[in-house]
């Protein structure tokens, strides 16, 4: 339905200050208890606030999509981590979780709407997610990536950084 209103272009975006650490908060807290056998860590790397330009509807939902994708996919057993850290234009959460690794071809197409890669057999899902959660970002003069890893799977959220007279 999301997608639908997005081709309609009746989802736009706003840009006012957000606490990118109450949002990341907020989201672990309802998936915690949605999926109350997977822990959840939290790890902020920078001190003081983090404050985003961008539509905290819109960041809820792409952080709650990335989550959730974080805990179908993850081996049995083991966390989700979610990492906030910036730099002086971008703040960064990314969502981890120790799983196979995306085989290389399925990486060329999980933004694509629909698209469901070849470990999605069996859990539950529409291949929508990802697509919504980079078109989300992406409104919001963000990105959403999928990061290099050995270790599992990591995706990126990057929001652009609240500076005074931002508008």
């Amino acid at each position: 339905m999301d997608a639908a209103r997005l081709d309609a272009g009746q989802i736009g975006a706003r840009h006012v200050q957000c606490d990118l650490a109450d949002i990341i908060r907020t989201v672990c807290t309802r998936q915690r208890e949605a999926t109350q056998q997977r822990p959840i860590e939290i790890t902020q790397e920078t001190s003081g606030p983090h404050i985003a330009f961008c539509d905290p509807t819109h960041v809820e939902q792409v952080l709650a999509n990335l989550m959730s994708n974080a805990e179908k996919f993850a081996n049995p057993g083991t966390p989700v981590s979610v990492r906030l850290h910036s730099d002086a234009a971008s703040l960064f959460c990314d969502v981890h979780n120790i799983a196979l690794p995306i085989p290389e071809p399925d990486q060329q197409q999980i933004f694509e709407r629909n698209y469901r890669g070849a470990n999605s057999i069996g859990v539950a899902g529409t291949g929508i997610g990802l697509f919504m959660a980079r078109t989300l970002a992406r409104m919001q003069d963000g990105e959403v990536s999928l990061l290099p890893n050995t270790d599992g799977v990591t995706f990126r959220m990057t929001l652009p950084r609240y500076t005074a007279g931002a508008s």
